[in-house]
């Protein structure tokens, strides 16, 4: 390191720059310790991400699970983006994994089920949603699901749209759509039917 870096870094000594003298030390450290590691870049480096996916199907057992992952960890520097890449290999390696045990081998039921947990959980939803295939909307059958709601999800926006109207504040337009909803008013020009 040149004797003039550590002046650059150290400028004045109040919080803020405290604050960004840690920093810079940091990710100087970092960078020394990442020459060892391949540098990601989501965009030059597709092929590199899309190999994931055929590394992470042939994950059956612990062992190269925990190798999997380690190497997502270990053996890159990640981008904002490629981050999410290796997060999400590791969770399909993980999947994988479970999926070759003695007690995997779920059924498209099961698999709907984790993914509406995996929705839930990342999109923080509320209890009542629904996921909207537009491609659906190409075919005159899937007509209802886009222009109506069950009967227990209009009682459901019901039910939630009187407890937020005594819970808390809000602006005017919403509370007066709310007010239309407990008063009977459907949404958006919805229609309810009677659940299936």
């Amino acid at each position: 390191m040149d004797e003039n870096f550590e002046g650059k870094i150290h400028v004045e000594h109040d919080e803020v720059n405290t604050k960004l003298n840690t920093d810079v030390i940091l990710e100087s450290t970092f960078n020394v310790n990442a020459c060892d590691k391949q540098i990601l870049d989501e965009e030059h480096d597709r092929d590199i991400l899309d190999s994931w996916k055929d590394e992470y199907k042939k994950i059956n057992n612990v062992k190269d699970l925990a190798t999997f992952v380690d190497h997502l960890m270990n053996d890159y520097t990640h981008d904002y983006g490629t981050i999410i890449h290796a997060m999400y290999a590791a969770m399909m390696a993980t999947f994988y994994c479970l999926e070759h045990s003695p007690q995997g081998g779920i059924t498209g039921f099961q698999a709907s089920c984790l993914g509406h947990m995996f929705i839930k959980e990342f999109f923080m939803l509320r209890e009542a949603y629904r996921i909207i295939d537009y491609g659906e909307m190409l075919y005159p059958q899937c007509e209802d699901r886009y222009t109506t709601i069950p009967v227990s999800i209009f009682n459901w926006l019901r039910d939630k749209a009187k407890e937020e109207l005594l819970s808390r504040d809000m602006h005017p337009k919403v509370r007066e759509h709310m007010e239309k909803i407990v008063a009977g008013e459907v949404p958006f020009g919805f229609k309810v039917k009677d659940d299936d």
